[in-house]
């Protein structure tokens, strides 16, 4: 499913989606196929895949991209997007090979492993938002407190966080509101405008969307 920025925020803006899944082909416990049944069953017309990568990727992405689609084929009600999750380096490069580019329409960027310096961490996030290279895909801040949480909630690393977060969205990228993510920050996420706000689970089986269901009614 080849899906637009306008076409991604009208979707994001309904409940019919599940967003941030994670499959038996890295972390995840269910198959494609599982969340294809899940989302059939509980009327969600759209999942969103988003497999961990690295430039050195552990497992045959074609195969991965290609039961995506022959999976969709079986289930007429729902739509799939094909998207990754990656790690942002300190030298704001990401993490994912160029060879799987031409499958994938969004692209998840997350601080998976950085160094504790908030001046770096402010730099090389810029770096991307603003890089040519990535602007054709749906782009989304997976995850995004948990290095702040990590670092400290000084009043100087939330202040340049939430500017982060600022420039990320006047550059087009989407921030998740991840239902695993304390609410330490949600005074901040309630400041971004919610078409530039999108619900994600982070789920690595099915059963964590079903305890997600009272979170998100």
């Amino acid at each position: 499913m080849r899906i637009t920025q306008e076409k991604f925020k009208a979707l994001t803006s309904t409940d019919n989606y599940l967003f941030h899944l994670h499959t038996n082909y890295t972390d995840g416990l269910n198959s494609i196929e599982d969340y294809f049944r899940y989302a059939s069953k509980n009327k969600f017309e759209t999942i969103v895949f988003t497999e961990h990568v690295r430039k050195k990727i552990s497992y045959n992405f074609e195969d991965y991209f290609s039961e995506i689609r022959r999976t969709e084929t079986k289930f007429e009600n729902v739509n799939a997007i094909v998207g990754v999750e990656s790690k942002i380096f300190p030298d704001g490069s990401i993490d994912i090979p160029d060879s799987i580019l031409p499958m994938i329409d969004l692209l998840c960027f997350a601080c998976h492993s950085f160094p504790d310096d908030i001046t770096l961490y402010e730099e090389a996030f810029k770096e991307v938002f603003v890089d040519a290279k990535w602007k054709s895909f749906i782009r989304v801040w997976v995850h995004p407190g948990r290095y702040l949480q990590r670092i400290g909630l000084t009043k100087h690393n939330t202040d340049i966080f939430h500017g982060l977060l600022n420039t990320a969205v006047d550059e087009g990228v989407f921030i998740e509101n991840n239902l695993k993510q304390v609410v330490l920050l949600r005074n901040i996420i309630e400041s971004i405008p919610s078409e530039s706000l999108v619900v994600g689970h982070d789920a690595h089986s099915v059963s964590e969307l079903e305890a997600h269901k009272l979170m998100v009614s």
